[in-house]
Parts: structure tokens; C-alpha cells; sequence
């Protein structure tokens, strides 16, 4: 489902599979691996994917039908900015780690 969804967006949107395959350090097989079940998208992956396309992981994976990223504009304070400054340099694993650590600090409320 995921592979046809990027196929279709990404046609429409007059992207070619081997620019998304580019950025995300991948070869250009990709698609057709994760097509036969050799492989799988990642979610790290299909997040790119989703930007790449301006769409949403939900909308790839299948779980909605609104190809549109929902209009969202909220103001950030500095501290806000610098957090997220960081989070986006950190590995997947360690992004987990530290939404572990908000959500136990949410439940200590």
C-alpha cells in the first residue's frame, strides 16, 4: 500500500522515485525491494518520504485518505526552537529515549 501511495503522489506531483530514493541514501531498487517484501520503509524513512511529497505518514501508510498535511501554524517560543533544534540531531533511538523521559516527567504531574 505504501510503495503504490508514494508511486501515485509522487507521479502526480512530478517526482521521480530515484530523487526520493537520493535523499533518503538509498538505491534505486528501493521501492521495488520494499514492493516484493525484500524490504521494509522505516518510519524515519516514510517521514522524509511524507515531506518529500508534502503529505503525511498516515496518508502513505493508508490510514487516512487526505493527502494534505494538516494547516498547522503555531508559534514557538525560543526555548521551544532550541529543543527542537536538538532533537533533530539526534539518532531515532535516542529520540525514543527522550520521549520516554517527557512522558515519564508528564506522568510524575
Amino acid at each position: 500500500m505504501e510503495v503504490d501511495r508514494i508511486k501515485a503522489l509522487a507521479k502526480e506531483k512530478g517526482i521521480t522515485l530515484a530523487f526520493i530514493c537520493s535523499r533518503l541514501g538509498v538505491r534505486r531498487q528501493y521501492f521495488s525491494d520494499v514492493q516484493a517484501g525484500k524490504s521494509s520503509i522505516s518510519e524515519e524513512r516514510l517521514k522524509i518520504v511524507a515531506d518529500i511529497l508534502d503529505t503525511t505518514p498516515e496518508y502513505l501508510r493508508g490510514e487516512t485518505d487526505k493527502k494534505e498535511k494538516p494547516d498547522v501554524n503555531i508559534e514557538l517560543s525560543e526555548q521551544e526552537k532550541h529543543l527542537i533544534e536538538i532533537i533533530r540531531t539526534l539518532s531515532p533511538k535516542d529520540v525514543n529515549r527522550l520521549e520516554a523521559i517527557a512522558q515519564d516527567l508528564l506522568r510524575l504531574k
